[in-house]
């Protein structure tokens, strides 16, 4: 997110449903959500052995079909790394000095190719430099990103990866403006901080040993860009927070956050099928939706209240065919007959369909969606929240809701605000988001 003013001239121009939402707002809008298989909520180390993380982020191949901040999936075959200073490389007994480096896959091995012309190849390579590094990528130069810390190069799943080594509130510089808007009150800033250190934290600890990275630079995790996307005002926001984290009943969270929740955030029972997360049980917000759509140019307003396109018939049995998630329940449709969409079971807590009725006559089927499997099939990039009621016009279907991202946790335009209109602080807008948490202050917090 960047300055409203901003945004309102950029979108104003704009139809809501033409463009990728992060994109167009340069935010991600929503954490993900961690394998099923992991706690709600992990231990703490022993006291004395907390220290400042050391995070390993794969930053490179990134391989999701559409990534607003890193451009198409990656060519992971060559890569190329940079500086204004000389770095080091070094593998095995090698040390090798140079400002750039042509990385090519060469077999099963990485071929090298420094600035002034010396070739050397190997499977697992170390760099560190003295100013950031940047890694260019072939495929969307425009995308490429800057980097403190180290990196490890290795040949991995028959290509190149890049694992960059960096503390976690350097870590936090690269993810803060990118997850929320660096021009908002501090206090929104601050809280957002608290959410991303503390989503991170929680991966630190609960990264399996057969990974190489805790998180990568996507979606898939929080949005990372590295000291190339770093904010002096989120960097304040980083540092007024240093070392805090989130924590329930002593246990560090995953901190789950959206964009904005429509008036009230939901569950994570709900949204996510978890039943073991209490501090993401939902609340309302405490101001109206009409109030954060006068902040809001018209052509933005959508995060508020949003419209799809149309979806004919066809298109609609397109997409629910095609999808892997709800596929196989649409075996017996036939793409060329009509169907009929049916409210089936609602969630009137939030003026939304909780399951949808897919008929179609001509061929005695049906199939039963649940909401979460409707946004998925037709795309979070066209479908931005999973509150939502669905109007058949002339036209075909038209899908309406509220809010945008995944509606638990921390809603980031609520923040926004909570900050701006009602003077609340960081801790009043974490305490409001996530139920009967505490805040505490790790040892390299420095206090």
């Amino acid at each position: 997110m960047k300055a409203l003013i901003a945004v309102s001239l950029l979108l104003a121009s704009l139809n809501s449903f033409a463009f990728d939402y992060s994109a167009q707002f340069g935010f991600q809008g929503e954490s993900s959500i961690p394998d099923s298989s992991l706690p709600s909520s992990v231990e703490l180390p022993a006291r004395k052995n907390i220290e400042l993380p050391t995070l390993n982020v794969l930053v490179f191949p990134h391989t999701l079909k559409s990534d607003w901040l890193h451009g198409k999936p990656d060519d992971s075959s060559q890569l190329e790394l940079s500086s204004k200073e000389n770095f080091e490389i070094s593998f095995g007994e090698e040390l090798i000095q140079t400002s750039n480096l042509k990385l090519t896959k060469n077999g099963n091995k990485i071929k090298a190719v420094s600035n002034d012309g010396r070739v050397f190849n190997f499977t697992t390579a170390r760099v560190k430099g003295t100013s950031a590094i940047k890694l260019k990528r072939v495929v969307s130069p425009d995308k490429s990103h800057s980097y403190l810390g180290t990196f490890t190069l290795q040949f991995e799943n028959d290509g190149i990866q890049a694992i960059n080594h960096v503390d976690l509130e350097t870590y936090l510089r690269g993810v803060v403006p990118k997850e929320s808007g660096a021009s908002w009150p501090l206090e929104s800033l601050k809280a957002q901080a608290l959410a991303a250190r503390s989503y991170a934290y929680y991966h630190f600890l609960t990264a399996p040993s057969t990974r190489d990275y805790h998180v990568d630079d996507t979606a898939r995790f929080q949005v990372y860009a590295g000291v190339s996307g770093a904010d002096s005002r989120t960097d304040v926001a980083v540092e007024q927070t240093r070392g805090e984290i989130m924590t329930y009943q002593g246990r560090v969270i995953v901190a789950y956050f959206h964009a904005y929740s429509g008036g009230r955030t939901d569950s994570a029972l709900n949204i996510f099928k978890q039943n073991n997360v209490p501090y993401c049980a939902g609340n309302a917000e405490i101001f109206p939706r009409s109030e954060l759509s006068d902040e809001l140019s018209s052509g933005s307003r959508w995060i508020v209240s949003w419209t799809t396109k149309a979806y004919t018939s066809q298109e609609l049995l397109e997409e629910f065919k095609s999808s892997s998630r709800v596929g196989g329940k649409f075996t017996n449709f036939n793409r060329s007959s009509q169907v009929d969409l049916v409210e089936a079971e609602m969630n009137d807590l939030f003026e939304s369909v909780k399951t949808l009725t897919v008929a179609q006559n001509a061929t005695a089927s049906s199939a039963d969606l649940d909401f979460a499997d409707v946004r998925t099939a037709l795309g979070w990039s066209n479908f931005p929240g999973y509150h939502f009621r669905v109007t058949d016009t002339d036209e075909g279907f038209v899908f309406k809701g509220h809010g945008w991202g995944h509606h638990v946790g921390l809603s980031q335009w609520g923040a926004f605000i909570m900050a701006k209109n009602y003077n609340k602080n960081y801790l009043d807008i974490v305490n409001h988001y996530y139920n009967d948490i505490d805040v505490e202050k790790l040892p390299w917090s420095g206090i």
